[in-house]
């Protein structure tokens, strides 16, 4: 799958970073006579800040196309960005810094590589859905989830303990906490993990996680445990709920 271009000077395909263009043979003739470090291709260093930086640039266009209008990326090109950027940062092992991670954060896109259903395999999330990411002590913070309507009119939330694994790029996290509204209406309950608001002596084995391969002022890129894939644009302050 190459990383498709839907509007005109919008992204360059993958591929096209792996290779020059194909300029014709007078252009080549021409290009033979000059010094031999014109020649040199890109290192893969090089070729790998490439790739990383077109699939940023493609991220980086849907979030704000979601979030603020016009035309959006197709929803193969930003999977396909999703998965490069992915391999790239496991390519170089790079490490995210957990001060960008905390905040309010809107869902713009989810994919879904196992299912069997075209409607649910890429997707831009139809209704408002964000995460909230609250700091604590020794990497153990808040993790806040909820789905709203018309403002924050209605709403489904829950919320729980998180913690922070920085040699995985990984946030665990529970669900001890659960808050419906509709209107007047507000109900809240808590108690819900059977094994306490705590994750004490408790692994990824059991816990539901995400895997952050790219977490930036704007933009929030992840895994879950289940195998999806998520984008996320940061919540400016004035749009907070």
């Amino acid at each position: 799958m190459t990383l498709e271009a839907p509007m005109t000077g919008f992204a360059p395909s993958l591929p096209l970073l792996h290779r020059p263009p194909n300029l014709g043979w007078r252009h080549q003739t021409n290009l033979a006579a000059r010094p031999t470090c014109e020649q040199q291709a890109p290192s893969a260093q090089e070729n790998s800040a490439m790739v990383a930086a077109a699939a940023s640039f493609v991220l980086t266009k849907a979030a704000s196309a979601y979030t603020k209008g016009g035309r959006r990326p197709g929803g193969s090109t930003v999977t396909t960005a999703l998965r490069e950027l992915e391999r790239e940062q496991r390519r170089n092992k790079t490490k995210s810094d957990i001060d960008l991670l905390y905040g309010q954060w809107r869902l713009v896109f989810t994919a879904d590589e196992k299912t069997k259903n075209p409607l649910l395999k890429a997707v831009y999330f139809p209704v408002r859905a964000q995460q909230t990411f609250i700091p604590g002590d020794k990497d153990v913070g808040v993790f806040d989830n909820g789905i709203f309507f018309f403002g924050s009119t209605a709403f489904f939330r829950f919320r729980g303990p998180a913690r922070w694994q920085p040699k995985m790029n990984r946030l665990e996290f529970t669900v001890d906490e659960l808050e419906v509204k509709i209107g007047s209406f507000r109900w809240k309950k808590a108690g819900l993990d059977k094994e306490g608001p705590t994750l004490e002596g408790r692994t990824a084995k059991t816990l539901p996680f995400f895997t952050f391969f790219s977490i930036r002022k704007d933009i929030l890129a992840a895994r879950g445990r289940s195998g999806g894939l998520a984008l996320y644009a940061r919540v400016p302050d004035d749009e907070r709920l």
